[in-house]
């Protein structure tokens, strides 16, 4: 049987063809080094070839010097298996060098460079060449890192919520914004402050604002969640990773939460599937998204008043401390003797005037009414819903808390 090798393959003179999952792997890793596939449409080709029941072949258009592929009975080139076809053994060099703050590493493959990675030291952090040189090299070859993420948000930096007292170009009056890491969105979806460092305190919010002639003031601090158990390693099909590195796609925000949608370690992004790298990510586990929990609740509050109900919505009454409620907060409710009667969801009625029993609901003490009716707490059976679960819905974020609200005595 004659010999064939990858330069064979490379110079478009022969067809690859391939009998399982692992053989496709190791070629393409091969392909990617020698620059005939761009490593983003690695798991595209994987899922292609593993549909096809290992009926697509492999191989390199000499026009264009990129890989292509093809059913086995459409190839015009000479077919030969993965297992018949000889890699050449190649001399591997690697160059670390410092630039400033950068340390660079290079991979080279019989003089050519088939990879290059680079750590950046933090401006604040005394720069150590050997731990640059040492995290340098394992991104090289795709190892895990130590990544101390003990939190989803930087515990450092602001992380509130706050009522716009003052109309502006950007901001709202009476509208709710969430301060997260520092940054908050305005209307026109840029997020501030700009051209300055994060926020750290709320009188550095206050600050900034007053140079817009914007007053505020502080609704609740956002607690920074605590996720059970975070894993370096490969994620598996069903499982939830958290962002931790968005150079393949900064449409992806640092901290979003994804679900692994295939074996081959893709993500949904805009109705796209994207592949994951594991340096990527960091896997959640024992993490339960609270999206079906707040479809739930959206649910619950579109049967009553949809183009009101909106979760996050400040509502008129306060709770037994002065605190502002939201529409979604999931309350304590009281009598007149102070006996606790069950726990509901905070909403708003479409009617005004009803009586105790309307919509199965229990009314409050509220501040007042307008045309939009009563606000009300709506009895619930969701015993699920977890109450200090982070919930985020149309980009509007808040938490669910309890707080104790006292029944009116007239109800």
């Amino acid at each position: 049987m004659k010999k064939y090798t990858f330069e064979d393959f490379v110079k478009g003179n022969i067809a690859v063809t391939f009998e399982n999952i692992e053989e496709v792997k190791t070629f393409l890793d091969k392909c990617i080094k020698n620059n005939l596939l761009n490593s983003k449409f690695k798991s595209a080709c994987l899922e292609w070839i593993k549909n096809s029941n290992f009926k697509l072949g492999l191989f390199v258009d000499k026009k264009s010097h990129k890989l292509k592929a093809a059913r086995l009975e459409n190839l015009l080139f000479e077919k030969v298996a993965f297992k018949n076809i000889t890699f050449k053994k190649s001399s591997c060099e690697i160059h670390i060098t410092v630039k400033n703050n950068e340390t660079h590493a290079i991979l080279k493959e019989n003089g050519k460079v088939v990879k290059r990675e680079v750590s950046k030291c933090h401006h604040d952090d005394k720069f150590d060449f050997t731990i640059g040189a040492t995290m340098t090299f394992n991104r090289l070859f795709d190892k895990d890192e130590k990544i101390d993420v003990s939190e989803t948000k930087d515990a450092n930096f602001l992380n509130c919520s706050f009522e716009v007292l003052t109309d502006s170009s950007i901001l709202t009056k009476g509208k709710i914004y969430d301060v997260v890491d520092g940054y908050f969105t305005a209307d026109n979806n840029a997020k501030y402050p700009k051209y300055i460092a994060p926020l750290k305190f709320f009188e550095d919010l206050e600050n900034y604002l007053r140079r817009y002639s914007i007053a505020c003031h502080k609704e609740k601090t956002i607690k920074v969640k605590q996720v059970k158990k975070k894993n370096k390693r490969p994620a598996k099909m069903g499982e939830y990773v958290m962002i931790t590195n968005n150079r393949f796609c900064p449409s992806l925000k640092i901290g979003s939460i994804k679900k692994i949608q295939n074996e081959l370690c893709n993500i949904l992004v805009d109705n796209k599937l994207l592949s994951l790298n594991k340096n990527n990510y960091i896997v959640l586990e024992g993490y339960e998204s609270a999206k079906a929990k707040v479809l739930a609740l959206k649910g619950i509050l579109d049967k009553i008043y949809p183009q009101k109900n909106i979760l996050g919505t400040p509502v008129l009454s306060k709770d037994v401390k002065g605190s502002r409620l939201h529409i979604g907060d999931i309350v304590k409710v009281f009598d007149k003797y102070n006996n606790f009667k069950q726990y509901a969801i905070v909403t708003c009625s479409a009617y005004s005037g009803f009586g105790n029993n309307i919509n199965n609901s229990i009314l409050f003490s509220a501040n007042g009414t307008n045309s939009d009716g009563r606000w009300f707490v709506l009895n619930t059976k969701y015993s699920e819903f977890n109450l200090n679960d982070e919930i985020s819905v149309d980009n509007i974020s808040d938490t669910l808390k309890v707080v104790e609200i006292e029944k009116d005595n007239n109800t």
